[in-house]
C-alpha cells in the first residue's frame, strides 16, 4: 500500500487558485520551470512545519523563504476577480500504525496589511474542531463521539504575549472544566489535547538556501549557528574534522564527506588548517582533489557551493526534514547525480526525509536508478511536476514504477526536450 508521510495543502497561494495538494514522501522532488511555484510551495511548507500549533502572529516569512505580505500571497485573479480574499495552508496525514489521522487547515484574511487566521478546521481520532476568530475573541466547537462542546476566549492584547491559537483552546477548555461535566469527561480521554489541535506529530525541518555562501581563504572562528545559506559549515567542518575530533557526529560526517567527495569527484579530503595555536584561532579548509592539498578558495566554485548541502544534510538528525533548493547549483553533472544518490542514502540508514526543489535531470535520474535497482521503493518517491497553464500551476504526481520509469507524465514534462532534440536532425 503507498502512503504518503503527510499532504501539504494551500489554497489560494499565488499561481495555486484552487485546493491543492503537495504529498510528502520520503523523497519529494519538485520539478517545473521557473516561476511555476516551486519555491512557493517550500515556502509554505516550512510555514506549517515551523508552526504547527498555529502562532499568533503566523509568519509566512521563516528563512531563507519571504512570501511577503497578504497581497503578495493571496492569489490575484486578473479582471473583476481581483486578489483572493482570503487564502488556506494546512496538513493533513494518512492514517498510523494505530488508525490515528490528523490534519489542521487554516484560513487566513488580511490583517493590517498580513495574514491573519479567520478559521481553524481540525480533525484527529479524538474528535474534530471548527474554530473562528472574530473581534479578538475565538471561539470554537468541539465534538467527539456523540458529544459537541463550545469555548471561546479573548484573544491576548499584549505585546509581550506571543500564544499559538492551540494552547488558547486547550487553556480554555480547562477554565470550563469545573462547571462543565462534557468538558471533564473529554478532558479525561487518552489524547485529549488533540481535540484542540494535533500536536507536532510530524518531522523538525532544516531548509537550506538555493544561493551558498562565498568561500573564504582564511575564516574566523565566530559562530557556528546554522543559516540557509551554510556560512557555518567551515566553522563546523574546522571543528569536527580535526584530527583530535571524536564522537558519532565527527565519525559520521568524516565517512559521508569521505564517500560523497568520491562518488562527486569534486575531493578526496577534506582537512582544516589551524593559523594559530588556540582554539579560536583563524583557520583555512584545504582541499585535496589530485596532488598537493589546495585552499578552498583556489579549487573551483563547486566544491565550496556543494559542502553546505552536503554536510548540512548529513548533520541533520535523524527522521528530520530537510528542504532544499537547487542543490545542483554550480555542479557538474556527476557530482549532481551524487547528490541524488546522497538523499537516498540519508533515507534509508538515518530515515530522513527530503523534500528537493531541482531543475536537474541528473539528481532526478539518479534517484530513479535506485528505484531499478531495488535500493528504494517506487512508493518512497513522491515526484511532482509544476506545469504552468495561463497565470495558474498544476500539481501533477509522476508515478514510477519498479523499473524507475515514469507513467503517467503529461505531454508538456519533456516538451522543450523533445523540441530540442529533434531540432539537431531537422
Amino acid at each position: 500500500m503507498e502512503t504518503d508521510l503527510f499532504t501539504l495543502l494551500i489554497e489560494n497561494v499565488r499561481r495555486f487558485d484552487q485546493v491543492h495538494r503537495l504529498p510528502v514522501r520520503p523523497i519529494t522532488v519538485l520539478v517545473g520551470e521557473n516561476s511555476s511555484g516551486k519555491t512557493t510551495l517550500l515556502a509554505a511548507l516550512v510555514a506549517a512545519l515551523y508552526q504547527q500549533e498555529l502562532p499568533i502572529p503566523f509568519t509566512f516569512n521563516i528563512p531563507p523563504f519571504e512570501l511577503g505580505t497578504f497581497s503578495s500571497i493571496a492569489t490575484y485573479k486578473g479582471g473583476s476577480y481581483g486578489r483572493a480574499l482570503s487564502f488556506a495552508v494546512g496538513i493533513d496525514t494518512d492514517p498510523d500504525a494505530s488508525g490515528t489521522v490528523r490534519s489542521w487547515m487554516c484560513r487566513f484574511i488580511e490583517r493590517n496589511g498580513l495574514p491573519f487566521p479567520q478559521e481553524i478546521r481540525t480533525a484527529s481520532a479524538a474528535g474534530t474542531m471548527t474554530a473562528t476568530v472574530r473581534n479578538n475573541e475565538l471561539a470554537a466547537t468541539i465534538k467527539s463521539g456523540d458529544k459537541s462542546i463550545e469555548v471561546s476566549t479573548r484573544l491576548p492584547t499584549g505585546a509581550s504575549e506571543s500564544p499559538s491559537l492551540s494552547d488558547l483552546l486547550f487553556r480554555a477548555l480547562f477554565l470550563k472544566r469545573p462547571t462543565d461535566a462534557k468538558v471533564a469527561e473529554l478532558l479525561a480521554a487518552p489524547r485529549a489535547r488533540d481535540l484542540v489541535a494535533p500536536l507536532r506529530i510530524l518531522p523538525e525541518v532544516t531548509a537550506l538556501a538555493p544561493v551558498r555562501t562565498k568561500p573564504k581563504r582564511t575564516y574566523d572562528q565566530l559562530n557556528d549557528t546554522p543559516t540557509p545559506e551554510g556560512d557555518h559549515v567551515p566553522i563546523v567542518l574546522a571543528r569536527l574534522l580535526e584530527s583530535a575530533a571524536t564522537g558519532t557526529e565527527a565519525e559520521r560526517l568524516r565517512h559521508g564527506l569521505s564517500q560523497f567527495g568520491v562518488a562527486s569527484g569534486l575531493f578526496r579530503e577534506l582537512k582544516p588548517r589551524p593559523l594559530g595555536d588556540h582554539p579560536g584561532d583563524p583557520f583555512q579548509i584545504m582541499v585535496t582533489t589530485m596532488g598537493r592539498p589546495a585552499n578552498l578558495a583556489d579549487v573551483g566554485y563547486g566544491v565550496s557551493q556543494a559542502l553546505p548541502v552536503a554536510v548540512q544534510c548529513m548533520l541533520a538528525p535523524p527522521k528530520q526534514l530537510v528542504v532544499v533548493q537547487q542543490p545542483e547549483v554550480h555542479l557538474h553533472p556527476r557530482a549532481q547525480a551524487a547528490l541524488g544518490s546522497l538523499f537516498v542514502q540519508l533515507f534509508k540508514s538515518e530515515k530522513k526525509v527530503f523534500v528537493v526543489e531541482t531543475h536537474s535531470d541528473f539528481v532526478v535520474d539518479r534517484i530513479r536508478q535506485h528505484v531499478k535497482k531495488g535500493d528504494i521503493k517506487p512508493s518512497d518517491v513522491s515526484l511532482v511536476y509544476l506545469e504552468m497553464v495561463g497565470p495558474e500551476s498544476n500539481l501533477h504526481r509522476l508515478d514510477l514504477d519498479n523499473e524507475g520509469n515514469i507513467m503517467n507524465a503529461p505531454a508538456s514534462y519533456r516538451d522543450f526536450f523533445m523540441t530540442e532534440q529533434l531540432g539537431l536532425y531537422y
